[in-house]
Order: C-alpha cells, then structure tokens, then sequence
C-alpha cells in the first residue's frame, strides 16, 4: 500500500503499535491503573499520533498505521484472554 520511495519497515512501526496498545488497553480492562497509564501516555506521547497521517515525503505513514491497529488488537484480545 505505500507509495514508491518509501521505506514501511521499520521500528517506528512497532513504536505506534505499543503506544496504542497502552492507550487502549484501559478501554478493555477497565482497571483504573491501565487508564491512568493511558492518560498519562497521552499527555506525553499524544502529539506523536500525527505520525498515523500522511505527512513527510519518504515517511510511510501506512507502518504508523498498520502497527497502531495491531496495537489496538493485541490490547482487544490480551484483555478477553486475562479475564
């Protein structure tokens, strides 16, 4: 799905995925801990979501987003299988 020139592999990718991993989990779990851990991600990270938009040429912003989607999942279901 990227375009020509860009590089999609890459850490950045893994990066988005555990940044929407912690700020979600809380949704699944609903323990106050996680959800403080995700408001307090946010705080820090949060201006770092830009990078799931097209943006810098040469920058794959499609890894941004495949890794927080996969963030979203893993946080889905590692809460249904702890319960």
């Amino acid at each position: 799905f990227s375009a020509p020139g860009t590089i999609t592999l890459g850490a950045s990718g893994i990066v988005f995925g555990w940044l929407a991993y912690l700020l979600v989990r809380g949704l699944f779990t609903k323990r106050l801990h996680d959800i403080l851990i995700a408001i307090i991600v946010f705080l820090v990270y949060g201006s770092v979501l830009w990078g799931v938009l097209p943006g810098a040429a040469g920058v794959s912003w499609q890894a941004h987003l495949g890794g927080a989607v996969g963030g979203v999942i893993s946080a889905s279901r590692l809460a249904r299988h702890s319960r």
